[in-house]
């Protein structure tokens, strides 16, 4: 597969049909699903960026803003050591989690530098500042990512507390409408990573779906709900007091939304800080400061009123919380 490019992915070409790309999608993702696969070996991340690169390319507004961006990226290539080649293309992978961003005098520099070649070649004022755009929300998400020493840290400090198990979530009538459907792990924790995989229950023009963790939890009302919902957002809300706030909220990047996909959703909560990842990336950095208390954790899905359509069902497999507690 050609990695850091959705067509290249889905190996069909940048002017392909919707139809086509869906073809190809469906032609693939048969070969290398996990349940049904064709090949050997584990064909896990391929699947990954099938999923990724479908959920960008059938969507009509999402492939035309992906289609600027690599417009975009083929006008220029950043090299790490700070050279600059025209007419190259950069990664469209975002920065992995364990690099720095790059320190604000040398995004100046390079933004610069940017600006300088678009002008040159006609694209103006307005292409400067879509470059500097562009840096900036490629280093949003590395500048708030956990530092690889912590990752190391708190991973080294885990242990299996409960899981992994797997089961399937029903969307009753009442379900659909008013009741979180849930999955309790059988441990009490302040700190832990929980871990599972989320299936696409049907394709996002069919309905609203989500999933997600509540923690810290020790009553219906008095909880933690991390929630990543079909139209690639997530948002924390902390219950008590016999109402809800929200604490955190942005977009979902990388989550898949095709069906027949997957999203494999990673929360590590260490006292105040919080770490949402999502298919490998990292998602944002939350603030768990206002309820430290230790409580049980669990796998959700419905967590917002009418993200469930009556009579289907969501699976889940590899729920499993890790716990930090000394």
């Amino acid at each position: 597969m050609n990695e850091g490019d959705h067509y290249g992915t889905l190996q069909v070409d940048p002017r392909a049909e919707p139809e086509v790309i869906e073809a190809a999608y469906r032609r693939l993702a048969r070969k290398y699903h996990p349940d049904r696969r064709e090949v050997e070996g584990d064909t896990t991340a391929r699947m990954q960026d099938l999923n990724a690169a479908y959920s960008v390319l059938r969507d009509t507004d999402l492939r035309a803003a992906y289609d600027r961006e690599r417009e975009l990226r083929t006008v220029f290539t950043v090299y790490a050591a700070g050279g600059v080649r025209a007419g190259a293309t950069m990664p469209a992978a975002p920065i992995p989690a364990r690099r720095s961003p790059p320190s604000p005098s040398r995004r100046g520099v390079v933004a610069g530098v940017f600006g300088g070649l678009l002008l040159m070649a006609g694209g103006g004022g307005l292409a400067a500042v879509a470059v500097g755009e562009y840096l900036d929300e490629r280093n949003r998400v590395a500048a708030r990512a956990p530092s690889q020493e912590t990752i190391t840290r708190l991973t080294q400090r885990a242990r299996l507390a409960a899981g992994p198990s797997a089961g399937v979530f029903a969307y009753t009538d009442a379900s659909a409408l008013t009741r979180v459907e849930q999955a309790d792990a059988d441990v009490t924790v302040r700190d832990f990573i929980a871990e599972a995989r989320f299936f696409v229950p049907y394709d996002r023009r069919d309905g609203k779906w989500d999933c997600g963790f509540l923690f810290r939890m020790d009553g219906p009302a008095s909880q933690y709900r991390l929630v990543v919902s079909s139209d690639a957002r997530y948002q924390l809300d902390l219950w008590g007091g016999g109402g809800a706030r929200t604490v955190a909220d942005g977009p979902a990047e990388g989550l898949t939304t095709a069906a027949m996909g997957f999203n494999d959703v990673r929360l590590v909560a260490s006292g105040g800080d919080g770490y949402l990842s999502l298919n490998g990336g990292h998602v944002a950095t939350l603030d768990l400061a206002a309820r430290a208390a230790r409580g049980k954790v669990a796998a959700a899905t419905a967590l917002f009123g009418g993200n469930a359509l009556p009579g289907r069902t969501m699976r889940y497999e590899r729920f499993a919380v890790l716990s930090l507690d000394e």
